[in-house]
């Protein structure tokens, strides 16, 4: 695994302009909670995630997971490196980690930053605004972050060139309308209200605008991270799928 690890952290800074721009990409990405906050400058935490959280949770899901597929797909070289890496007899879940290791655990640290420095000075100039369990928020969103990077990495490992197609029918689609169209049906068409909720928290962005003005619940915490292991596990069963089976295109 170290081998791979090392392997891969060497591909990231010797691709071409691959670092320089994934680095810029990130430093693009905490613009927008900053454009979404104009005019808002002077108010507590709670008032400016009010206000931005909405179009930061919206960039969140079309912008961030095409993206990183694209980026990976780069490094990844449309699953070749994946061939040679399963031909010199490694395992695959070495292969699979090392690539959530080495670009999976870049994005989410650069990410992270990205999107929490602004809000960050914002509260600690202006306070919370009674915002509770700011721990907790910032942990949770750590996992959503990790759990679409981490979602579109695979992906990408998975299906390779497609990746990114894949991840916005997955993030945007899905997400954004398959999802409450099933709460929807679940709940004002069929009566089963606590199914109905469930479904509404499944949907990443909810979550997001959940953890921005909502109580940090049990439900919350739990759908956040039993949902994110519960898609990590069926991507990697995809992955697993196709390499034994030599599918690498």
């Amino acid at each position: 695994m170290n081998r791979l690890v090392k392997a891969e952290w060497y591909r990231i800074t010797h691709s071409r302009n691959m670092f320089r721009n994934i680095i810029l990409g990130a430093l693009l990405l905490g613009v927008f909670p900053i454009c979404a906050s104009i005019g808002h400058f002077n108010e507590d935490l709670a008032s400016v995630l009010e206000g931005s959280g909405a179009f930061t949770s919206f960039i969140f899901l079309m912008a961030l997971p095409p993206a990183y597929s694209l980026i990976s797909g780069k490094v990844y070289d449309r699953g070749k490196l994946a061939y040679y890496e399963v031909m010199a007899g490694n395992r695959i879940r070495n292969i699979v980690g090392s690539k959530l290791l080495s670009t999976g655990m870049l994005f989410l640290g650069l990410s992270t930053l990205s999107l929490s420095a602004f809000y960050a000075v914002v509260g600690l100039v202006n306070g919370s605004g009674g915002l509770d369990a700011l721990p907790w928020r910032f942990l949770l969103l750590i996992v959503l972050l990790a759990h679409t990077i981490f979602c579109s990495i695979l992906i990408t490992i998975a299906f390779g060139r497609p990746g990114a197609a894949i991840c916005y029918i997955r993030f945007i689609i899905f997400d954004t309308a398959a999802l409450p169209f099933l709460t929807w049906l679940a709940g004002s068409v069929c009566g089963f209200n606590s199914l109905a909720l469930h479904i509404a928290h499944m949907s990443i962005m909810n979550r997001l605008m959940m953890l921005i003005a909502d109580p940090v619940d049990t439900m919350l915490v739990l759908h956040t991270i039993l949902g994110c292991l519960f898609e990590l596990l069926l991507w990697y069963a995809v992955i697993y799928s196709r390499m034994k089976r030599k599918k690498f295109k």
